[in-house]
């Protein structure tokens, strides 16, 4: 996730601010689906003026934008921010409202090369990715929640660009179905054998 950067406190503040986080944690999950408390620091054990308290991204940054009570937090959210933040108090940024699109229905597959030598390269599976297709098309995946993100117009958890997936060509094809992503989407695929590599196309 894009934008992560740190905020800077005074010990007292950080713990009047960690506690809050605390107790509201699980709203955060809730309503961003991402974990605040681990954007924390082990900042209490150090005597200094001003220290980074949070590392966090835009999706915890906007959440505690639109619910964080304290204003040593919010003007340096503010500060970051500048327009977005204004945008986000107005329910008019580009995340205040879903992502609708029109899911594909037809998947197409090419084979753009396969080597002659059955040597594995992958494993058992097969190697999906997207990436940055354009400025409204930058997509990453959540493996856990089996689910790809277009971070371009979604604030949610993703840890690589690349799903795992498929002993066969045919699972491949109904998984993809199965994520209801967009239609007009490539996708990249790099299959069990050396070399072996597919364009995917979603209609």
């Amino acid at each position: 996730m894009a934008g992560i950067d740190k905020i800077y406190l005074p010990k007292e503040q950080g713990i009047l601010f960690l506690n809050w986080a605390k107790d509201n944690n699980d709203k955060c999950l809730k309503e961003s689906g991402f974990n605040l408390l681990n954007c924390f620091y082990d900042f209490q054990e150090y005597e200094v003026e001003i220290q980074p308290i949070t590392n966090t991204n835009v999706g915890i940054d906007r959440w505690l934008i639109l619910n964080c009570p304290f204003y040593f937090v919010q003007e340096q959210l503010a500060n970051k921010y500048g327009y977005f933040y204004k945008e986000v108090l107005n329910g008019t940024d580009t995340y205040s409202k879903p992502y609708i699109y029109e899911k594909s229905t037809k998947v197409k597959i090419n084979n753009e090369y396969r080597h002659r030598f059955k040597r594995s390269l992958t494993g058992s599976k097969y190697w999906i990715q997207m990436g940055i297709i354009d400025s409204d098309n930058y997509w990453w995946y959540n493996e856990k929640k089996d689910r790809w993100v277009n971070e371009a117009k979604e604030l949610y958890p993703t840890d690589t660009n690349t799903a795992h997936y498929g002993k066969s060509i045919k699972a491949i094809i109904r998984k993809i179905r199965k994520w209801g992503l967009p239609k007009g989407l490539t996708l990249f695929m790099h299959g069990r054998l050396k070399a072996e590599s597919f364009i995917i196309k979603t209609k």
